[in-house]
């Protein structure tokens, strides 16, 4: 069993304050034998020191990122930090961080660190949480396949740093002491855990109705669909088919061995009328044209808090993704505000905005396949 505590402050500019607030709000007496801190925070509160500082006189490691709003129970908003203490007596901790990651050795030093870190595990993890850099050299889903292959298909979840800026300028994973724009955390858990997930992304009132058949494609590229390229299929769709236009254009994936669906965005258009997709696009699997609104957003909101409850956790750490704040202007703190009126008073949560989300589906055998995602809103439950 897992329990977890919160804490938060908004002070940026005394350290000594802000680090006496949190220190307030946790019990450092009620620590069971392991610990391991989450943090998320505006990127302000590295930049003066206090994250630092704050591991200094924390009992436990901490791992997490920068994001662009984030809430948990009495405060929400985008410029606070909050801590999240997941502690336990039968399950351990262990965290890990890579250095700066590089497009042509990303995946050799991803599986080092993870080798690393099972090592010191002495075993193989039942859940792994990961923080993952915003980078525009670097796949998001061929991260993740380094870390499902070298953790032997632990389920993992986590996300992607944000931050205020329209670039992400600003964004940073944490690890303890060290925090950079271009390296990979994470946390692998063993023993007794007990997790389930939620993942829900576009309402299907928000899918169009006409499927489409990849016909051709290299792992994330789709070069032909329906026979015609991407281009000129979302023409045919009246789509306007510009990178600008396609950032906020969903599209949801249906896979023939998964369960469901799952959304995924779409990076690039190149001028050979392929696509960089966020996820693999196999040949012969189907997708639709989906658009992501304000209504669709609280509405799918709405679905997985339900679901949270019917599951009924000890606590839930939720990442949903950063576009879902953007399309609620001028209310984007609707969404967090809906968490906390439904889940705040019954159990723990952590909730906080990512550049893309990391979560398990299920395939139509039962089992868990890990998946990048985009757009939605995904949930990682614990008992």
């Amino acid at each position: 069993m897992v329990t977890m505590m919160t804490a938060h402050t908004n002070e940026i500019d005394e350290p000594e304050d802000a680090i006496a607030e949190i220190l307030e709000q946790i019990d450092l007496k009620a620590l069971k034998k392991n610990s391991i801190g989450l943090v998320f925070c505006y990127y302000e509160f590295i930049e003066s020191g206090i994250v630092r500082q704050l591991r200094e006189k924390l009992p436990f490691e901490i791992v997490g990122m920068t994001t662009l709003a984030g809430a948990v129970e009495g405060d929400a908003g985008m410029y606070s930090l909050h801590l999240a203490v997941l502690t336990s007596d039968e399950i351990k901790f262990q965290p890990a961080h890579t250095p700066p990651l590089s497009a042509d050795t990303f995946d050799s030093t991803i599986k080092q660190t993870c080798q690393e870190a099972l090592a010191k595990l002495d075993g193989p993890p039942q859940l792994v949480i990961a923080f993952f850099p915003f980078s525009s050299s670097l796949s998001g889903t061929d991260m993740l396949q380094v870390i499902d292959e070298t953790c032997g298909g632990a389920p993992v979840w986590g996300g992607v740093s944000s931050d205020v800026s329209a670039n992400y300028a600003n964004s940073r994973v944490i690890c303890n002491d060290a925090s950079d724009k271009n390296m990979l955390t994470l946390v692998l858990l063993r023993g007794d855990v007990q997790v389930d997930f939620v993942v829900t992304s576009i309402p299907d009132r928000n899918i169009y109705e006409r499927q489409a058949i990849i016909t051709e494609s290299e792992h994330c590229t789709v070069k032909k669909v329906n026979d015609m390229t991407f281009y000129d299929f979302l023409k045919s769709t009246n789509i306007i088919a510009e990178n600008e236009n396609l950032a906020s254009t969903p599209i949801v994936v249906y896979r023939k061995d998964e369960e469901g669906a799952y959304a995924t965005a779409i990076y690039n258009m190149y001028d050979d009328g392929s696509a960089l997709c966020g996820s693999p696009m196999p040949e012969g699997d189907a997708f639709s044209i989906a658009e992501i609104d304000a209504v669709g957003i609280m509405e799918s909101a709405q679905i997985s808090l339900e679901k949270t409850l019917e599951k009924n956790p000890s606590l839930v750490l939720m990442l949903p993704c950063i576009t879902r704040y953007f399309m609620l202007a001028p209310s984007q703190e609707d969404e967090m505000r809906l968490v906390s009126e439904t889940i705040g008073q019954r159990f723990p949560f952590v909730h906080a905005y990512a550049g893309g989300e990391i979560c398990p589906i299920s395939k139509k055998d039962g089992a868990l396949r890990n998946k990048f995602h985009g757009f939605t809103f995904s949930a990682c439950l614990l008992k």
